[in-house]
């Protein structure tokens, strides 16, 4: 302990005697840190186990409550910056080692088709308690490295004018933001990304020889742990949305898994699979019907080729014009050149579109006989960055809409989905019923299965007689029965059966509240947040903190859902917002938004009432989604932001002080994200909703204190 307290004092003394010199500068570096640090953490748990990347959103709410923390410290005695890397070393260090010699890894494999353990029943609680466990311990462990971070950033933040410093602050967070997509657009693995964080921290302890040691010693050890020696079988990629890890021990069969989680195999060509010989495959189905043969497909889910590969089979000598071949993520599609045997994706009459599948339906203009859909189940969240998984608005009504308008008269969509439920199948059937006008066929090769194949002409129900030899169709009423609810761009949940909270989710935010409540407790204590009569307190930074969450997650899924569902997409909405309360900012800080903060409040609801009776979709799909309908919606989701930033920045002036106001607004935002659960039960649109209550709460919440006592004026 007398090591530690030793390394907290020089930790101190260098803050307050060096880095406040120039206290906005490493306010905008530490708070850019953080953000980093965060964006990381959130991509290297799901790389590391399943269960951590099902529960994605825990490991951003573990760094929001360990910033909260620091930030609530900022005014005590001692802060431990450089113990940082240290802390890393502990927490990562061990999940490194837990995931190569334990069998923990395997926590999550089985939930594959349940992302979020949506759908489970009170009886599945108690077998998924070991996940519950150590995600816990992982949300508590990940809590303490950010605690540090917080602590200095708020220690320099009381240094300087409120709003400045949280000018300063946002501006940083800016730079953390490109800084990491930078380095995720390149690939690179964790260990840069410590290496990253360990030489800002370096940078600002070069004033003291010993603390630069400590930083890059343990980043030294973690980098050394990541690059162990473990399957010599496996080849890991970070790229921009999860890890990709693939086998080459049984070269030319390639297996390849995404975040531990298997996604799809390269099967050898010569040996294991050969296209149209045979037992007709799924893959070969849609070329086997009678008919003419398709001349130009589109392929959604393209993967690394091997749907590609099997159309080009079939369809090269019978008149093949263009295949156009969709895969969002770029390390998966990379392996259709470089290591599928068969090299689909080199024919010249392919055409690779790295992009999200929703995106391409509505800005393409070339029209297809067949447009196939592959196997999009994915198995982890779309990316680190948003709570929707890949596939979330490919299996709706509206994306099954946009994939019949390409369609050519004749023309067929094909799907594969690995179906492990009857109400699965009668689902998609009654999408594809509500979106064209009349029923798939299901088709399975085993009389006894379940169908796992979807076929469905522009122009109506194929003819189950020419369904090629070992297929046969089972009529969609056989297929069970019971109440089912359709997948929407709104409600775009495809395995849950129906619009209800997960019981799931009682035990899983319980437990994760607690802890939050407990930590708060023991390290800020019951004293920590409050304020003074007159003063904005906590509660009104809370609940803003929550409504602003909300609204944010609205806006990051539908405009998502308008430009692609990429990391570049995500990446420039997160730098949008964090810019959006910079300008409101800005502006409280000039006076032009006066001391009325009552006009923002109105404003502000007029612009979520607004919002919300003009929902995206009738913007961007029904009115046509031209350039002016789409700007229309980006102004309609924005503004709410932009007032509630005003109302942020007023009440930070007028407040009780940074540790006060940034600790609140941070627990806030996590008990927001806990009630954007509530979107599997109410649609993303209704969350509007309950943005509202929370701004009302915290519109009464300052008007309850303003009834205390005067509001101080901040110089």
């Amino acid at each position: 302990m007398r090591v530690i307290d030793r390394a907290v004092d020089a930790d101190t003394a260098l803050i307050d005697e060096h880095l406040a010199r120039r206290p906005g500068l490493w306010v905008g570096v530490l708070a850019g840190l953080g953000l980093f640090l965060e964006l990381a953490v959130i991509r290297w748990h799901g790389g590391l186990f399943p269960a951590l990347a099902f529960f994605k959103n825990m490991s951003m709410f573990s760094c929001f409550l360990g910033l909260g923390i620091g930030y609530a410290l900022a005014s005590r005695r001692r802060a431990g910056l450089f113990l940082v890397p240290t802390l890393l070393l502990v927490a990562f260090g061990v999940l490194v080692l837990l995931g190569r010699l334990t069998p923990l890894r395997d926590i999550g494999r089985t939930t594959r088709t349940l992302p979020l353990f949506v759908g489970l029943t009170w009886s599945d609680v108690p077998r998924l308690a070991g996940a519950y466990a150590f995600t816990l311990s992982v949300f508590v462990g990940n809590a303490l490295v950010f605690i540090p971070i917080g602590q200095a950033t708020g220690r320099l933040m009381n240094r300087m004018p409120t709003l400045d410093a949280y000018g300063w602050n946002l501006l940083g967070s800016v730079a953390g933001v490109l800084s990491f997509f930078g380095l995720a657009a390149l690939w690179t693995p964790p260990a840069v990304w410590v290496l990253a964080a360990a030489v800002v921290l370096a940078a600002a302890a070069r004033a003291s020889g010993r603390i630069v040691v400590r930083v890059m010693v343990p980043a030294a050890l973690l980098v050394a742990a990541l690059h162990a020696p473990g399957d010599l079988d496996l080849r890991e990629v970070y790229g921009p949305y999860q890890l990709v890890t693939y086998t080459i021990s049984w070269w030319p069969r390639i297996y390849i898994t995404a975040n531990h989680a298997y996604q799809q195999r390269i099967p050898d060509p010569d040996t294991e699979w050969e296209p149209g010989a045979g037992t007709c495959s799924p893959y070969d189905v849609p070329y086997r019907l009678r008919g003419p043969a398709p001349r130009d497909v589109a392929v959604v889910a393209a993967g690394s080729g091997n749907d590609v590969a099997v159309a080009l089979h079939h369809l090269n000598e019978r008149g093949l014009r263009r295949i156009d071949a969709v895969e969002i993520d770029p390390v998966v599609a990379d392996m259709g050149w470089t290591l599928h045997p068969a090299k689909p994706y080199e024919d010249q009459r392919v055409r690779v579109h790295v992009t999200d599948a929703r995106a391409f339906f509505r800005s393409v203009e070339q029209r297809y006989d067949l447009i196939v859909f592959g196997l999009l189940d994915a198995h982890t969240a779309l990316s680190s960055y948003a709570g929707f998984r890949m596939d979330t608005f490919v299996y709706t009504v509206e994306s099954f809409r946009d994939a019949a308008r390409l369609l050519r008269p004749g023309g067929h969509i094909f799907m594969m989905f690995e179906t492990q439920k009857p109400w699965q199948v009668r689902r998609i059937s009654a999408m594809f019923g509500e979106a064209l006008g009349h029923d798939p066929l299901l088709l399975t090769p085993d009389p006894g299965g379940l169908p796992t194949v979807f076929l469905i002409g522009k122009d109506g129900t194929p003819d189950p007689a020419g369904l090629p030899e070992g297929w046969m169709a089972v009529p969609a009423e056989t297929i069970g029965s019971g109440p089912i609810d359709l997948p929407t761009d709104d409600w775009p949940f495809m395995y849950v059966r129906r619009r209800h909270f997960p019981i799931s989710y009682v035990p899983l935010i319980g437990v994760f509240l607690a802890a939050t409540g407990l930590m708060v407790f023991v390290l800020v204590g019951r004293g920590g947040l409050r304020s003074p009569p007159g003063r904005p307190g906590p509660l009104h930074f809370f609940f803003l903190g929550a409504a602003f969450m909300l609204i944010e997650a609205k806006g990051i899924t539908e405009l998502a859902l308008t430009f692609g569902s990429t990391w570049q997409v995500v990446g420039a909405i997160i730098v949008g917002v964090l810019l959006l309360a910079f300008v409101g900012n800005v502006f409280v800080a000039s006076g032009c938004t006066g001391r009325r903060v009552w006009i923002w409040y109105v404003l502000l609801v007029a612009s979520i009432v607004v919002g919300y009776l003009i929902p995206g979709t009738l913007l961007t799909h029904r009115l046509g989604g031209g350039a002016s309908m789409k700007a229309l919606h980006v102004l309609l989701l924005t503004l709410p932001m932009l007032f509630a930033s005003v109302i942020f920045s007023t009440g930070f002036r007028d407040g009780p002080g940074v540790e006060r106001v940034l600790s609140a607004n941070l627990f806030g935002a996590i008990c927001g994200g806990f009630a954007e659960y509530g979107a599997v039960a109410l649609g993303y649109r209704n969350l509007y909703l309950i943005a509202l209550g929370f701004y009302l709460l915290s519109w009464g919440a300052l008007w309850l204190k303003r009834r205390a006592g005067p509001v101080p004026v901040s110089a």
